[in-house]
């Protein structure tokens, strides 16, 4: 399992050998960390995908990240992962949660494996803060991406 924090161009993910879903489009700016987990090698043990990363984003932070917060962010997302529908969206504690790009539902609910084993990488981290927006980006073997993203409400 990779996980790497980035404050650069997309184009280093592929000379990392990344993959191109762990930078967010538009996204790649100095005012912003970016810390993601590859959940690729997951796929490929479940069978769930094709790829998946889990992006967070730290434009700012409430501060450090506790476990109420965590089982908020977890029950979040894949409360939302189960959803059918691109209005469709969940608000556990402080996190909102809502489908991203052309997203109105992911094809393999099971999916939900690879988000927690991002969320579980991140967490393993030094100093680990609050991020204000989580990307769960996954794609299927037709290279169809799916886009699941939590943002933090104060």
């Amino acid at each position: 399992m990779i996980f790497n924090t980035i404050t650069v161009l997309p184009f280093v993910t592929a000379v990392l050998g990344e993959s191109h879903l762990c930078v967010p489009d538009n996204k790649s700016d100095q005012a912003n960390a970016y810390t993601w987990s590859d959940q690729t090698a997951k796929c490929a043990e479940t069978g769930h995908c094709a790829e998946a990363c889990v992006v967070f984003v730290t434009s700012w932070s409430p501060g450090h990240i506790d476990q109420p917060a965590i089982d908020d962010l977890k029950s979040v997302m894949t409360q939302q992962i189960k959803k059918d529908g691109f209005t469709e969206s969940t608000t556990v504690g402080h996190w909102y949660s809502t489908f991203g790009g052309f997203t109105t539902a992911l094809p393999n609910q099971a999916i939900e494996e690879e988000f927690l084993a991002g969320i579980d990488a991140y967490l393993a981290g030094e100093d680990v803060q609050i991020p204000s927006s989580v990307y769960f980006r996954n794609s299927d073997s037709e290279g169809q991406e799916y886009i699941t993203e939590a943002i933090w409400n104060a």
